[in-house]
C-alpha cells in the first residue's frame, strides 16, 4: 500500500503538472509554428498544405498566448507548488526529485526556470541521484533542455565530482556535433583549476600548451601577490568582523523563519515574500563583508581569477577541437579517463557510453579494456589483484 507521503506527493505533482500543462502549451505551439515556417523556406516542398496547417497553429496559439499577468500568476502558484514540496516531503526524496528535473525539459521558459530555481531545494546541493538525473539530459535533441541542464549542475556542488564527471562523459560519444560541444561546456563546468592544465597539456597544441607555461607562471606570482594583500587587508578591517556577525545572525534568523512552518502558516504570503527578499540581500550583504574581512574581494584576487579563466578558455579551446573531430574525439575520452586523477576508477562506465565502432571489435568488454588504466608489469608478474571495476552509475 503506498504511504501517507506518497499520496501526498502525487497529489502535489499532480497539481503541478496541471499547472504546466497551461504553461507550456503557447510554448509548444511556437515550437511547432517555427518549425512549419522553417519547412516552407526549402525548396521542392509543397507549400499549399504547410501554409494552412501554420494558420491553424497560428490561431490557436491566438487562443491561448498568455498575458504577462497570466504568467506571472503562473509562475507564483508553481513557487507554491514547490514551497509545498519543500515541506512535505524529506530532502532527496527521489520522486519529487524526478519530476522537477523533468520540467528541464519543458517547452515553457518559465517551467525550466523554475525547475533551475528549485532543484537544490528538493534535491540539496551534493545529491547523487539528482545529479545523474540533470547528467541525463546533457544529451537532450532539444538544445533549451540541454542549456538549463548545464546551468542546473551549476547550482549544485558538482566542482571536482569525478562520479558526475563520468556520467557526462558517457554522454560526450553523441554523433551531434552540437551536442558534443554543450556537453563539454558541462564537463568544464564540473572540472578544477588542475583538471583544465591537465586537459591542455594532453590535447593542446604545442601553442597552447607554451601559453599554459606562461599563464601558470603568471598565476603563481599573482596568487602570491593576493595573499600578500589578504593579510594586510585583514589587520585594517577587523572592525567589519562585528558586521559579519550580525548580518550573520540576521541571515540565520530567516532562514530559520523560512523553515518553521508555522511562521509561514502565521504569516500572509506578502509578509513571506519580503522575508525571502530580505534574506536574498543580506546574504549578498554579508558576502561583500566578509571580503573585506578576509581580503578576497581585492583586485589583486580578481587578477588570480581572470588567470584561472584564461587557463579554462585555453581548456575549452582544446577539448572543442578534439570533439569536434570526429576521428580523434574518442581517443580524447581515452586520454580524459586515465590522466584526470580519480576519473581512471569509473573508467568502465565511461566505456559503456562510448561507441566502439573505431576498434576492431564492437565488444564492449573491448572498449572496457581501452579505457581502463594501465596496470604495471610488477604488478602482473606478482599475480596482484587487477584495478577496481568501478563503481556503478545511475545515469
Amino acid at each position: 500500500e503506498e504511504s501517507v507521503m506518497d499520496v501526498t506527493v502525487k497529489e502535489v505533482l499532480r497539481f503541478l503538472a496541471d499547472i504546466m500543462a497551461v504553461a507550456s502549451r503557447p510554448a509548444e505551439l511556437e515550437l511547432r509554428r517555427d518549425a512549419i515556417a522553417q519547412k516552407l523556406t526549402r525548396r521542392g516542398v509543397d507549400k499549399k498544405p504547410l501554409l494552412k496547417e501554420y494558420d491553424e497553429v497560428e490561431e490557436e496559439l491566438k487562443a491561448c498566448r498568455l498575458t504577462q499577468e497570466q504568467r506571472t500568476l503562473i509562475e507564483g502558484q508553481m513557487e507554491a507548488v514547490m514551497d509545498c514540496l519543500c515541506h512535505v516531503v524529506p530532502q532527496g526524496h527521489e520522486t519529487a526529485i524526478d519530476r522537477v528535473v523533468s520540467c528541464l525539459e519543458d517547452a515553457s521558459f518559465d517551467v525550466r526556470m523554475t525547475s533551475l530555481k528549485n532543484i537544490v531545494r528538493i534535491a540539496g546541493k551534493s545529491s547523487k541521484y539528482a545529479k545523474g538525473c540533470i547528467a541525463m539530459r546533457l544529451s537532450s535533441s532539444n538544445t533549451f533542455t540541454r542549456w538549463s541542464a548545464a546551468e542546473c549542475l551549476l547550482v549544485m556542488d558538482c566542482k571536482g565530482d569525478r562520479e558526475l564527471l563520468s556520467q557526462v562523459l558517457v554522454h560526450i560519444d553523441n554523433p551531434d556535433r552540437f551536442i558534443r560541444q554543450d556537453i563539454v561546456g558541462a564537463m568544464v563546468g564540473v572540472m578544477v583549476e588542475e583538471d583544465f592544465k591537465v586537459v591542455v597539456r594532453h590535447l593542446g597544441t604545442s601553442a597552447m600548451i607554451e601559453e599554459l607555461k606562461r599563464l601558470t607562471e603568471d598565476g603563481e606570482d599573482l596568487r602570491r601577490k593576493a595573499e600578500e594583500k589578504a593579510t594586510k587587508v585583514k589587520e585594517s578591517n577587523k572592525p567589519f568582523r562585528k558586521e559579519v556577525r550580525r548580518l550573520q545572525e540576521h541571515v540565520d534568523a530567516a532562514k530559520r523563519d523560512l523553515a518553521d512552518q508555522r511562521w509561514l502558516d502565521a504569516n500572509p504570503c506578502l509578509i513571506v515574500s519580503q522575508r525571502k527578499e530580505g534574506l536574498l540581500k543580506a546574504i549578498k550583504e554579508l558576502k561583500e563583508a566578509r571580503g573585506r574581512v578576509d581580503g578576497s574581494n581585492t583586485p589583486e584576487w580578481e587578477a588570480v581569477e581572470d588567470n584561472v579563466h584564461d587557463i579554462k578558455a585555453l581548456a575549452v579551446d582544446a577539448l572543442q577541437s578534439k570533439y569536434g573531430d570526429e576521428k580523434g574525439r574518442r581517443g580524447a575520452t581515452h586520454v580524459l579517463t586515465n590522466q584526470i586523477p580519480g576519473l581512471a576508477e569509473y573508467a568502465n562506465n565511461i566505456a559503456g557510453g562510448v561507441s566502439t565502432s573505431w576498434m576492431s571489435s564492437s565488444s564492449v568488454s573491448k572498449a572496457k579494456g581501452a579505457f581502463a588504466p594501465k596496470r604495471s608489469t610488477a604488478s602482473s608478474k606478482s599475480g596482484a589483484p587487477s584495478v577496481s571495476q568501478g563503481k556503478n552509475l545511475v545515469v
